[in-house]
């Protein structure tokens, strides 16, 4: 199974602040009434990790800028590699846009460390590490106190095994960045260390059963606690730039106005509003930014966009152009996914096994009851190779109004068997996404889209944006 493009798909996160100030994960999209922050793990598979220093190698060798910050900077080799996956990190790191913090305080046999910090007027990206001659599978859950802010987790490679990797918590500030921050970071670990003599086998994990009840949530226990105050720099924190724009334009029928494009060292935002007549909710959009060199920024993994359905206001994240000396950029839409009026929440009859209406393109595969549980599997076409979209949010109905949520989804290329071979072959281009309804006593249940349509231009939509 594809769990990473799963996770990188769900990564929805819905919250309301002031229109060119947005920041959150969409993957809580609709728990945002109930959450002021949700923090998201972005996992890179240990394999990665290879590619990542060969990556960190081509950057020490074709660019001397980055051989040159490295020396300004204490330890920055270790910084590099770890960022080498993110072109605006990777800028930032090359053009000394780093404050270095090397903090750290040891509490009951863990050490951490507070490195290094990228930060500007919207975000805080922090790089800290965990070490321990006692535990090796630690995990650190870092939150700022006394701030305003949205933030998630990031990790590269697999830190919690390899304890002296660079870990990332990324903090979004929707009312500008305050002078200082208190960082806190609540640590629950276990297992001896692999280096230390005895150190015991792990067991393999066990099968995982997607339509297994989740077990309950059980707070880790809390081994030690560390708090820092990062003091920030204000060389930093003032560099930003805001294009007000106010453009309409018309997409596929429907009217939409970028109002700015925020551009900062570390990413770049562009902030858009739909026109209120409109008959379809703009659910995503793939696009990129093309400047007068040809240099092409493009929508990064992790943070992906953020909404607000007071202000209408939608802002989409990309790959910063702060340090490309770029004099114009030209917005090219590729692909648009529409929610239509009406398509909110569609009915399933679980009894039965039929629904009302599905968005294009998704098809009802399976309906298996288990107890007082419903197991759903859908299907859906691939957009892109090795690509599995999102289909339904995590909140459902029952027919009162009553509103439910799931906390596990799963998908996987689909698989059929194929009587000749007599082998369960794979379906070209086709996903499954499957999940349950745990708990869940009705016959009928409705479903919220992410989305209802979805279209691809054969020429891409340009927009001039400066």
């Amino acid at each position: 199974m594809n769990r990473e493009q799963e996770h990188l798909d769900l990564l929805h996160e819905l919250s309301c602040t002031p229109p060119a100030l947005e920041g959150t994960i969409m993957r809580a999209k609709e728990r945002a009434k109930k959450r002021n922050a949700v923090r998201g793990f972005v996992v890179i598979p240990l394999t990665n990790i290879v590619g990542i220093f060969i990556v960190f190698v081509l950057l020490v060798n074709l660019f001397p800028n980055v051989a040159y910050a490295m020396e300004r900077i204490p330890g920055l080799r270790r910084l590099a590699a770890a960022v080498s996956f993110s072109p605006s990190l990777t800028a930032a790191v090359e053009h000394e846009f780093v404050q270095h913090m090397g903090l750290e305080q040891t509490l009951n046999g863990i050490t951490m460390r507070v490195e290094y910090i990228i930060v500007d007027q919207r975000q805080l990206n922090v790089f800290y590490t965990l070490d321990s001659e006692i535990y090796f599978d630690m995990d650190a859950r870092p939150t700022l106190l006394d701030a305003e802010y949205i933030g998630f987790v990031e990790s590269f490679g697999m830190p919690r095994l390899y304890t002296r990797e660079l870990r990332r918590f990324t903090a979004d500030f929707p009312d500008g960045m305050p002078e200082r921050v208190v960082f806190e970071a609540r640590v629950s670990g276990s297992g001896a260390n692999p280096d230390a003599a005895g150190a015991p086998v792990l067991a393999p994990p066990a099968q995982w059963d997607p339509f297994a009840p989740p077990p309950p949530f059980v707070e880790p226990e809390t081994i030690a606690t560390f708090v820092f105050t990062l003091e920030f720099d204000p060389t930093f924190t003032e560099q930003g730039e805001i294009l007000i724009l106010n453009y309409d334009f018309t997409l596929d029928g429907q009217r939409l106005t970028i109002t700015t494009v925020e551009i900062y060292p570390s990413h770049m935002r562009v902030n858009i509003i739909a026109d209120e007549n409109n008959t379809a909710q703009l659910s995503g959009m793939r696009f990129y930014f093309e400047d007068e060199q040809g240099q092409r920024f493009y929508r990064p993994s992790g943070i992906i966009s953020t909404s607000c359905p007071i202000t209408g206001v939608v802002s989409y994240r990309l790959e910063s152009a702060f340090f490309a000396q770029s004099e114009s950029f030209t917005m090219l839409i590729e692909e648009a996914e529409w929610l239509d009026e009406g398509m909110e929440r569609v009915r399933v009859d679980l009894y039965n096994g039929t629904a009302d209406r599905l968005p294009d393109g998704v098809r009802l595969e399976l309906i298996e009851r288990r107890g007082n549980s419903w197991n759903l599997t859908f299907s859906a076409h691939e957009r892109h190779e090795g690509h599995m979209h999102q289909l339904f949010l995590t909140s459902y109905f029952d027919e009162a109004g009553n509103e439910y949520w799931r906390n596990v989804t799963s998908a996987s290329r689909m698989t059929r068997f194929d009587s000749v071979t007599g082998r369960y072959e794979h379906v070209p281009g086709v996903f499954e996404v499957f999940f349950s309804l745990h708990d869940y006593p009705y016959d009928v249940v409705y479903l919220s889209p992410a989305f209802s349509r979805f279209i691809r231009f054969e020429t891409p939509v340009a927009i001039l944006v400066k």
